[in-house]
């Protein structure tokens, strides 16, 4: 998780996925992101009492070579708070 305001440096040199980008209702004091990529359905929790300045950074490893030694990129989702009991989702992708 990337906090403190760090998520400008993270999101530098990544690209913006735009069929992930989304808004979501917040439920009982949290955020329910579900999304299909690749083929395969996976659901985001984020809980309001985890953001800091408005927002919570979530970042998660893909594109992982059986073959490498590491994985290949990261996936950055950063969820913005609108203020309005909606939340906005956008997901970068950035190559290591």
């Amino acid at each position: 998780r990337i906090t403190g305001g760090e998520e400008e440096k993270a999101l530098e040199g990544s690209e913006l996925l735009a069929d992930l980008t989304k808004t979501v209702t917040e439920e009982n004091g949290c955020y329910k992101y579900e999304y299909y990529f690749d083929g395969e359905g996976t659901i985001m929790y984020f809980y309001k009492e985890n953001f800091q300045n408005g927002k919570d950074v979530m970042v998660w490893y893909g594109d992982y070579d059986e073959s490498a030694a590491a994985f290949e990129g990261v996936y950055i989702t950063v969820l913005t708070d609108n203020g309005d009991g909606t939340a906005e989702i956008k997901t970068y992708y950035k190559e290591l």
